[in-house]
């Protein structure tokens, strides 16, 4: 049975988007969804960062930032792993005890940063939980052999395509593996 579900495509294509209209069913549907979720901040139409936030508590903070003064380089932004740590990955360890299912938007560069971050996801491949996490491209084969859950993923690429129903397509699959249990 499918029990990670796994997110990929070009950058902007609408993984994030597709993450969040998959909580938002699974709620509707009376589900207790934890992790955490990241979007981009933006100034005069520019990306200059990213927020992260709990969907448990809905906590938020800054995930990645143009004008950081600390924290390891991805790209032009420096990552903020006070507010990853403190946020991003307690959120992952609060939905592991208090969540029905998992979700992470993203696992990439920038949160890998952490190794915190990446116990969390090694915490919860060796959980019992549903998981729907987006995933980097260029991390998503690694990701998949050293979590040891090359039996229990699916891994959808997003595309302009399919990105409007993925979400209910999702919520399928996670469906079926909780009522196989």
């Amino acid at each position: 049975m499918i029990r990670f579900v796994l997110l990929t495509g070009r950058p902007g294509i609408g993984k994030t988007t597709v993450l969040r209209k998959t909580v938002d069913l699974l709620r509707n549907r009376g589900w207790v969804v934890g992790g955490m979720v990241s979007s981009e901040i933006r100034r005069s139409g520019r990306r200059i960062g990213f927020e992260i936030s709990d969907l448990l508590s809905g906590e938020s903070g800054i995930l990645a930032h143009i004008s950081l003064k600390e924290g390891p380089w991805v790209g032009r932004y420096r990552v903020n792993l006070g507010d990853l740590e403190h946020i991003g990955v307690r959120a992952i360890q609060n939905a592991l005890e208090e969540a029905e299912i998992i979700c992470c938007d993203e696992i990439a560069p920038m949160e890998l940063s952490s190794p915190l971050f990446g116990e969390a996801i090694s915490r919860v491949a060796k959980s019992s939980k549903p998981f729907v996490g987006t995933v980097h491209s260029t991390v998503v084969a690694s990701l998949i052999q050293e979590l040891e859950i090359e039996s229990s993923v699916e891994v959808l690429e997003v595309t302009k395509q399919n990105r409007d129903g993925l979400h209910q397509e999702i919520v399928r699959l996670v469906e079926d593996f909780v009522s196989s249990r």
